[in-house]
């Protein structure tokens, strides 16, 4: 499970989020309704002199569909009134193309086209309707004729109707036979991926929607609860206290995600609210854990949150040593040892990096052990966008890993200070690349020397951000020890971008990010004070999504995807048989 079957669901999905703006949306229907009127006019019986009457009565009719429209599926937390219309602008736009196209051809039969185009209205109206909107075909199949039927009547006056599709039956049987296609065809992509998921697939995709576009995330966590499975998660926590503040580091091993607002998609911001309303000052960081130790909802959030109150100290100290830094291959570890517990920072910047594998706990834990030390806190700096960790670098991060642990195990440890800053000090305002737990500066003094450890609530950061950072701010007297990002899942998925998120970087400029963390810098200064430690950690038993969860769903997907190709090349074809009957009819 990784960031980049995320961003698989979110390609799937990207198109379905945005809509134009009301005000266009609106400019929208009236110049197609329009359109359709003095099309109707100039090749039907309505009369060219009352036009203009004519156009204001079906535009109020058509609004007031709309309205119809709204009250029936106001339950409904997609169907807002500009999608709602942009649906009409849609439906009526084909209804157009093809009242035009075939009376351009063949003028005498503009009825027939007028009658099949009002079928192929209802037809994809009712395909995006029973998609998005509602599974109940009585609620469905008047809510979609409703509108297509009312104009059709107006447009269509001055013909004797009930003559006409007397005398028409083949038409109006193709049309029928239309509308009934769509419904298997839904039926078939409904039931496409049911081997893979437990739902069907249109219920999971108006789960999504649901989640995507109104925040309303209950249907969606539901059906990630039907597979979810229970795990016990260990939370470490590093506290410090001085005479004036009390900084505290924590580094869940739940993973934030898969995307806002489900599951713990926003964990790192209520982490930080959490410890920030007990008058203590958070900083949050990212532990190894990926995808499948994602929460399934937000009642599980709650829940972890609630452990935070019962926490085993494993034990406390006044001493670290200096910081170490060791490489191997592609991998760097910074270190520090807390007495007897080690506290290390991987990274491979400025190559790129996605989660670390939870397989290199074990052994690293055992290593730790080996070498005296009582816990060890392994935080994955996620702060280099790239791809999965392949075999080698996993490789590079156990032997860096290891090697630095030795070099801890004997270093020289000293007293030492700690001062804290954060952004919610001042009145900062971020681009979407930094979340709302904002950015955190930890100073940490050891025999004179300030040592600076900068997080930020933030998806990743842009290759070559971490050394640019540094190297600016190694210029203006400020030692980076390293830049931490907690890989909050805010903003993941409802960007049109290539990874599905927006990485640090990406909007803020790096000279602003300098002049922040400068500011901050210059704060937590001021606060520098002798410090002590004390280690603590929380096992949790959550709900987590699982190995297998967020890969059926991509799969799921895309087997749905090639049922939805083949069946609507079917209806492309019927639709091509209805056009042919309807001039030769």
């Amino acid at each position: 499970i990784n960031m980049n079957t995320t961003a698989n669901i979110h390609k799937r999905y990207n198109l379905l989020f945005t809509l134009p703006s009301t005000a266009l949306t609106l400019i929208l229907l009236v110049s197609v309704s329009a359109t359709l009127v003095f099309t109707s006019s100039f090749y039907g019986k309505i009369d060219i002199l009352l036009q203009p009457q004519f156009f204001i009565i079906f535009e109020a009719v058509l609004f007031v569909l709309l309205i119809i429209e709204y009250l029936i599926l106001k339950s409904n937390s997609l169907a807002i009134f500009r999608r709602l219309a942009f649906i009409s602008v849609f439906s009526n736009g084909i209804w157009l193309a093809f009242v035009t196209i075939g009376s351009l051809l063949s003028p005498e039969k503009f009825l027939n086209f007028l009658i099949i185009g009002t079928f192929l209205s209802i037809a994809f109206r009712l395909l995006i309707f029973r998609s998005v909107f509602s599974n109940h075909l009585r609620l469905v199949l008047p809510t979609v004729s409703l509108q297509p039927v009312i104009l059709f009547l107006l447009l269509s006056i001055g013909y004797d109707l009930t003559k006409y599709v007397i005398e028409n039956p083949v038409l109006i049987g193709s049309g029928l036979i239309l509308n009934l296609s769509v419904l298997i065809y839904l039926k078939l992509v409904n039931s496409a991926s049911s081997d893979i998921l437990k739902v069907p697939a249109i219920t999971m995709l108006q789960a999504f929607l649901k989640a995507w576009t109104s925040e309303e995330a209950s249907s969606l966590e539901e059906i990630i609860e039907m597979s979810s499975s229970k795990k016990i998660v260990q939370t470490s926590i590093l506290k410090f206290k001085t005479e004036n503040q009390n900084p505290v580091v924590i580094i869940p091993e739940v993973h934030p995600g898969p995307f806002y607002p489900i599951g713990s998609s926003n964990l790192p911001y209520q982490i930080y609210k959490f410890f920030s309303e007990k008058k203590v000052l958070p900083l949050i960081m990212h532990g190894v854990s990926g995808h499948e130790l994602n929460l399934t909802s937000k009642k599980e959030v709650d829940n972890l949150l609630s452990s935070y109150n019962n926490l085993t100290k494993l034990g406390e100290g006044e001493t670290c040593s200096i910081p170490i830094t060791t490489k191997s291959g592609e991998a760097i570890a910074n270190g520090f040892a807390f007495g007897d517990y080690a506290v290390i920072f991987l990274t491979l910047s400025p190559n790129g990096m996605e989660d670390f594998p939870r397989e290199i706990m074990k052994p690293l834990e055992e290593e730790s052990i080996k070498n005296g030390f009582k816990h060890l806190i392994l935080i994955d700096t996620h702060n280099s966008q790239g791809k999965t960790v392949n075999q080698e670098e996993s490789g590079d991060l156990l032997v860096v890993t290891k090697k630095i642990l030795n070099q801890l195990r004997n270093a020289e440890q000293f007293s030492f200070k700690v001062g804290y800053a954060h952004s919610s000090e001042f009145n900062i305002n971020f681009e979407r690349d930094i979340g709302p737990a904002g950015i955190g500066v930890l100073i940490l003094e050891i025999e004179g020397n300030k040592y600076t450890i900068l997080v930020t609530d933030s998806n990743n950061a842009k290759r070559g951000l971490r050394e640019e950072l540094i190297h600016q701010l190694d210029t203006l007297g400020i030692l980076v020890i390293e830049l931490c990002t907690t890989d909050t899942h805010i903003t993941a998925g409802k960007v049109m971008t290539t990874h599905g998120y927006i990485a640090l970087g990406d909007q803020t400029k790096t000279e602003y990010l300098v002049d922040v963390i400068k500011k901050l810098y210059d704060k937590a200064i001021i606060n520098v004070s002798k410090s002590n430690f004390d280690v603590n950690t929380v096992k949790t038993e959550v709900k987590v999504v699982g190995e297998n969860m967020l890969t059926d769903v991509s799969q799921a997907l895309d087997k749905t995807i090639r049922t939805a190709r083949r069946g609507g090349f079917s209806l492309v074809i019927l639709s091509m048989v209805a056009m042919i009957l309807t001039f030769l009819i």
